[in-house]
């Protein structure tokens, strides 16, 4: 897996600018099923987006 530095992005809403990061995965599908990667990404995004979740 790799990460990318955070940077500014302009989106086309009243929050202007906000920091968006970018995450690449390599898998060979011999040993890593692609859905079960998939569903890793989705969890990891959601745990970024929000992170109040990792708190107990």
């Amino acid at each position: 897996m790799a990460v990318g530095a955070s940077g500014p992005t302009v989106v086309a809403t009243k929050d202007g600018p906000i920091g968006m990061m970018q995450v690449n995965v390599s898998a060979d599908h011999r040993v890593i099923y692609g859905a079960n990667l998939a569903q890793f990404l989705q969890t990891l995004a959601s745990i970024i987006e929000d992170p109040k979740d990792l708190t107990f």
